[in-house]
């Protein structure tokens, strides 16, 4: 049932809706197989397992949400304080651990990740205008 549900609420996007599927995240590992104790892990969403492999396949887009903090640089003084700038990211570009994806051809520029996204910039990401426009703050990575 959750999904059937799942891709009733996806294919609401021919009906120009945009469905936004949140979740948290789960750590699963497997093993490699080998005789050596390796674990590989991977974040995906938590959800049944089945219905996790399901939806990482059927939806175009997979985000994953994290914070940055960047202590500042330059001469300080004895018990001055330490200034933070924080970010707020989202990843959207191939990585190794974190189930992320963006539906697009392959010759495509991809973004790693999106600094303070918004609704927007995410659009325009995926609809492939220029880095500059988009605004991303991250570097370019080119998907092979």
């Amino acid at each position: 049932l959750m999904k059937t549900w799942v891709y009733n609420y996806r294919d609401l996007v021919s009906d120009d809706i945009n469905v936004v599927f949140l979740a948290h995240e789960r750590l699963n590992t497997q093993e490699t197989g080998d005789d050596h104790d390796v674990v590989i892990p991977k974040v995906g969403p938590r959800l049944m397992p089945s219905v996790a492999s399901m939806i990482t396949g059927a939806v175009n887009v997979i985000g994953h949400t994290y914070i940055t903090i960047e202590k500042s640089k330059g001469p300080r003084k004895p018990g001055a304080k330490v200034e933070k700038k924080k970010s707020y990211c989202l990843r959207i570009g191939p990585h190794e651990y974190y189930a992320t994806k963006i539906r697009k051809p392959k010759s495509s520029e991809i973004p790693e990740t999106i600094v303070d996204p918004t609704y927007q910039k995410l659009v325009s990401t995926i609809q492939g205008e220029s880095p500059a426009k988009v605004n991303t703050g991250a570097k370019k990575r080119r998907k092979s």
